[in-house]
């Protein structure tokens, strides 16, 4: 589990437009065995919703929403 904080972001450089402030919380779990890895995982798993990025007179970029998903590993 991982949990990342950003607050204090601005996107132009005289510091007039401030980004939001967010928080977010990923997690994986799974089991090992040997060189075999199975596990699931979700991403940004309260859905929160920010803009990633802005450009003044250029556009946005909003973020990922939810993201959710198995996988498996094999190391030889």
């Amino acid at each position: 589990m991982s949990a990342n904080g950003v607050s204090g972001r601005f996107f132009d450089t005289a510091n007039n437009v401030p980004g939001d402030d967010y928080a977010l919380l990923n997690v994986r779990f799974g089991f090992t065995y040997e060189n075999l890895e199975v596990f699931a995982f979700v991403s940004n798993a309260l859905d929160e919703r920010y803009i990633e990025f802005e450009f003044p007179g250029f556009g946005r970029a909003i973020n990922e929403p939810r993201l959710y998903g198995a996988g498996m590993e094999i190391a030889w």
